[in-house]
């Protein structure tokens, strides 16, 4: 079997899987041949989605909780990132749960060495838990 055989939406999944930025506008051979350039090929496919998967327990919810925007010192930070988790320091953001809440000093930290990062609106919080 090849990434011939894939549907589009198939071969866009997996670039989402493998954190693989994809135009809007794309042929599917173009697709195949950016996931390649990305190294990602069919048998690292296989590979990834043959992997047993393991149960994990739950851990305690990461989203935020309800924060008074006007509470002195706390930033509301954002990853606009395409990869599915990253962790900075003790804060750990992912595609689910892609706010925290910080001192703004951890903020501005974050904003000035890592990319991918924005300043979020409590409003940001609640349309994206509803």
């Amino acid at each position: 079997m090849s990434f011939d055989t894939l549907k589009v939406k198939e071969l866009r999944d997996i670039a989402d899987a493998f954190a693989v930025e994809v135009p809007v506008k794309i042929t599917k051979q173009e697709l195949i041949m950016l996931l390649e350039e990305e190294g990602v090929n069919f048998d690292t496919y296989r590979q990834f989605s043959e992997t047993e998967k393991v149960e994990v327990e739950p851990g305690p919810d990461p989203r935020p909780q309800a924060i008074d925007p006007s509470a002195p010192g706390i930033a509301l930070v954002k990853m606009v990132r395409a990869n599915m988790s990253y962790q900075v320091g003790n804060y750990v953001f992912s595609k689910e749960h892609p706010f925290v809440p910080m001192p703004e000093d951890h903020a501005q930290r974050i904003f000035d060495g890592v990319q991918g990062f924005v300043l979020a609106t409590p409003r940001e919080v609640q349309e994206f838990y509803r």
